[in-house]
């Protein structure tokens, strides 16, 4: 089944469910664990059913009209038409994401979907796949990071410290981020980052500009970029297809 006919399945579904109360029931318990959190009040739950039911098809809809946006945008080319050049094309991939990723926040922010929750809906797609790095692009990371002899025998607090100059601070990277640099070049230091954080770094670095299309080019960054927008793709696709399978039990 394509995924725009899952979405008409779940859009007509939710649309009815705005006015039948065991259906908007339905789909109100099927977020009940995806929201779960202890530490704050969870929206949703404090809402009579319909309400709930309004919410979720506003937020999965515009959330759909943006991920189905990305996925359209077959050639994502920004910059000068008469010279379509490898700049151009990172310029649009970047920005392409940014969409998709938009599209990820508005199903998962609006409607408090744990981190949790995103991971293991990630995961379900596959993950976030690191992308293809030639030996020129891992050297000119590695010129922004601590020596290797270092970073092992630092402690933790020294090595937050030591990363302050690094490849982190260039792309602003948050202290609970620095270890980026690590995931991208596979090594055990990036092992702590989830995808839902890889997802939201890549956002970042590119509403900021903190990373620019010559340096995504340059450093071989640009396939992470396409990675992430296939990656949202088939996540939006596999959480609507489960929560459908839930509402019909």
């Amino acid at each position: 089944m394509s995924k725009q006919n899952l979405w008409s399945q779940a859009a007509a579904s939710l649309e009815k469910a705005c006015e039948d109360e065991p259906l908007a029931t339905k789909w109100k318990e099927s977020f009940a664990n995806l929201c779960k959190n202890q530490q704050n009040e969870i929206r949703i739950e404090r809402l009579p059913a319909r309400n709930a039911a309004r919410l979720i098809l506003h937020s999965l809809g515009r959330g759909h009209a943006l991920i189905k946006q990305a996925g359209d945008w077959k050639e994502p080319i920004i910059g000068s038409s008469k010279k379509s050049s490898r700049i151009n094309l990172a310029r649009g991939i970047m920005w392409r994401y940014v969409i998709s990723y938009c599209g990820w926040e508005q199903c998962t922010k609006s409607l408090n979907i744990t981190q949790k929750s995103q991971d293991l809906i990630l995961q379900s797609a596959g993950g976030m796949a690191r992308p293809c790095l030639s030996k020129s692009q891992i050297e000119r990371i590695e010129r922004w990071l601590p020596a290797p002899i270092e970073i092992d025998r630092i402690s933790k607090d020294q090595y937050s410290e030591i990363s302050k100059i690094s490849f982190s601070d260039f792309l602003g990277l948050q202290k609970q981020y620095k270890s980026f640099p690590y995931w991208l070049l596979k090594e055990e230091q990036g092992s702590i980052l989830a995808d839902s954080a890889i997802l939201a770094i890549m956002r970042n670095i590119c509403v900021r500009g903190s990373l620019s299309p010559s340096k995504a080019e340059n450093w071989g960054m640009t396939g992470l970029f396409r990675n992430g927008t296939d990656l949202i793709t088939v996540s939006h696709s596999h959480f609507i297809s489960h929560l459908l399978s839930i509402v019909r039990q």
